[in-house]
C-alpha cells in the first residue's frame, strides 16, 4: 500500500511539474500572475469568509494526513448541531490539480466575517480520544504543519527574524521533552477594496463595503485556557498547553483581524512568487490549485 502511494505521489509530482513549468514561464514573462477564467469573490462587509482545511504534512513524511485525523475541532452537523463523526468529506468540488496532488477542502470551526475583527473566540472544547491524542503527539514530534485556505489563498506563517515564510503553521512544538500544542491561532486576512467598475455584483451595496481577499496569514500560541469570574474564556494565560497521554480536555480558540492592502486581487500571488527558490518550490502546488 505504501509503495502504491509513493508511485501515486511521483505521478502527481510529474503532472504538477509539467503544469508548473508552464506557469513559471508565464510568470517570468508576465510580471503579474493571473489565471484566466478565475473570477474573484467580492465580499460584502460581514459576509462569511470560509476557512477550509487542506491537510497536515511534514518534510519528514511522504504521506499527508487529513486535518480531522487529529485533535482539531470537527465541523458541526447542520441537523443535530453535534460534531460530525467519522471521516469529514471535502466541502467543495476539487479541480483536477487538487485531486492529483491530494488536496482537500474540509470544513473547520473557524468563523471569519469580512472586516469583523474578533479576539479570543472559542472554536471548541473537546475531549480527545486516546487514538487522536497519540497521533497528535506523534505529529508534533515529526514537525507536521497545518494547511488551511481562505478564498483559495493558503495560510502562511511569517518569520519574525526575516522576510521568509512557511506554508501553514505547526501543530505544536517539542520543547525540553514537553509536547506543546498550538491551540490558539491569530489570523490576519489581507483585503483589497476593488474599484467600483470591476466589482462583479453590487446589487445596491456600496462599493466602500466590498473587499477581496489577497492574503491569509497566521501566528500561533499555546494557551492553557482559564475562565474568568463570570465563566468567560480568557486567552491571556502565559501557561502553555502540554500534551500527555492523560490529557482529558482541550480548548481551541482564535483571533482574526482584517488589514487593508494595496495588492490587487489579480496579482495577489506575486508576494509568494517573489520568495526564495526553496520557498517557491513549496508554493507552486497551492498556486496551481487556486484555480478551483
Amino acid at each position: 500500500r505504501r509503495r502504491a502511494a509513493v508511485k501515486m505521489g511521483l505521478r502527481s509530482a510529474l503532472v504538477a511539474a509539467l503544469v508548473l513549468a508552464a506557469f513559471a514561464l508565464a510568470a517570468d514573462r508576465g510580471g503579474g500572475f493571473y489565471l484566466p477564467g478565475v473570477a474573484p469573490t467580492d465580499y460584502e462587509d460581514g459576509a462569511l469568509v470560509e476557512v477550509l482545511a487542506n491537510k497536515l504534512e511534514s518534510k519528514s513524511e511522504h504521506l499527508a494526513y487529513d486535518y480531522h485525523s487529529v485533535l482539531f475541532c470537527r465541523p458541526l452537523d447542520e441537523a443535530s448541531g453535534e460534531e460530525k463523526k467519522g471521516r469529514v468529506r471535502s466541502k467543495k468540488h476539487l479541480n483536477f490539480g487538487q485531486l492529483m496532488t491530494g488536496e482537500r477542502a474540509e470544513a473547520t470551526r473557524y468563523e471569519l466575517n469580512m472586516m469583523v475583527d474578533e479576539t479570543c473566540k472559542l472554536a471548541c472544547i473537546s475531549k480527545p480520544s486516546k487514538k487522536a491524542l497519540l497521533q497528535t503527539m506523534k505529529m508534533i514530534k515529526k514537525g507536521f504543519m497545518v494547511r488551511l485556505n481562505a478564498d483559495n489563498m493558503p495560510v502562511i506563517t511569517r518569520s519574525k527574524q526575516s522576510e521568509s515564510y512557511w506554508l501553514g503553521f505547526p501543530v505544536g512544538i517539542e520543547h525540553e521533552q514537553d509536547l506543546v500544542l498550538f491551540n490558539h491561532v491569530s489570523f490576519t486576512v489581507l483585503v483589497h477594496r476593488p474599484a467600483p467598475n470591476v466589482i462583479s455584483k453590487l446589487d445596491g451595496i456600496s462599493a466602500d463595503r466590498v473587499h477581496r481577499v489577497v492574503g491569509f496569514e497566521a501566528s500561533v500560541r499555546s494557551i492553557d485556557h482559564k475562565l474568568d469570574a463570570q465563566g468567560k474564556l480568557t486567552c491571556d494565560s502565559t501557561s502553555q498547553l502540554k500534551l500527555t497521554q492523560s490529557t482529558e480536555r482541550l480548548v481551541f480558540s482564535y483571533d482574526v483581524s482584517f488589514k487593508e492592502s494595496d495588492q490587487p486581487w489579480a496579482t495577489r500571488w506575486d508576494p509568494l512568487l517573489k520568495a526564495s527558490l526553496e520557498q517557491r518550490r513549496v508554493q507552486w502546488l497551492p498556486l496551481i490549485n487556486s484555480s478551483a
